[in-house]
């Protein structure tokens, strides 16, 4: 059976940034600049009110059910 290794996947994406930002380096991309602007400031504060939202919303009551149900037939399991 074949076996994903995580360790190589993590270590492959490291590779990938790092050269996604030498070639951005090399054509001139200020990634400070850009993530210091006003217009990327807005954009990102946006994004993390609908994230916040959505998890408020929408995701926060299903999950804790889970996680509630989850944790409580861990104890169930252990107690007995």
């Amino acid at each position: 059976m074949y076996k994903i290794n995580s360790q190589k996947g993590f270590i492959k994406m490291i590779l990938i940034i790092v050269i996604a930002l030498l070639i951005l380096s090399y054509y001139g991309f200020d990634i400070e600049k850009t993530i210091k602007s006003p217009l990327t400031q807005k954009n990102l504060n946006y994004i993390q009110q609908i994230s916040l939202s959505v998890w408020q919303n929408i995701l926060k009551a299903p999950i804790m059910y889970i996680w509630n149900l989850s944790t409580n037939l861990i104890k169930s399991k252990i107690g007995s």
